[in-house]
């Protein structure tokens, strides 16, 4: 009998220090790494509008093979991305807020009604691109 209770109180002295044992740092997972933001100022060669035509055509390419589905969220990214280059490109000087509404209009990323992109020269800080 004296044993039994021996092994349940080593039992139970076991149990409360393992309740209390963390495991080593090797055995944890890494945290996940920090996304690397990247500011992004538009050049003169980048807001050329030739090139933004040729680049809003060409961009998605490499992806023509992909559902209708995976297309669509890429148009939408890549519209985004460029409602975001024209008014950089406005804000730093580099096209005038009239040349940005006729490429946006021109490759169909006019916003409806209520949500449009405004192209005025501001002194907001460029767009932020992961």
């Amino acid at each position: 009998m004296r044993s039994a209770s021996l092994i349940v109180g080593v039992g139970l002295a076991l149990g409360v220090l393992g309740a209390e044992v963390k495991p080593l740092p090797a055995q944890q997972d890494p945290p996940p790494p920090e996304p690397r933001l990247k500011h992004y100022n538009p050049d003169e060669t980048t807001c050329q509008g030739d090139l933004i035509r040729s680049s809003y055509a060409k961009n998605l390419l490499p992806w023509a093979e992909q559902p209708a589905a995976v297309l669509e969220s890429l148009r939408q990214v890549q519209a985004e991305m460029t409602r975001a280059t024209l008014a950089s490109c406005v804000s730093q000087k580099l096209m005038t807020p009239a040349q940005a509404t006729a490429l946006q209009k021109e490759l169909g990323l006019i916003e409806p009604p209520g949500g449009e992109t405004l192209l005025q020269p501001s002194s907001a800080a460029a767009p932020i691109r992961p």
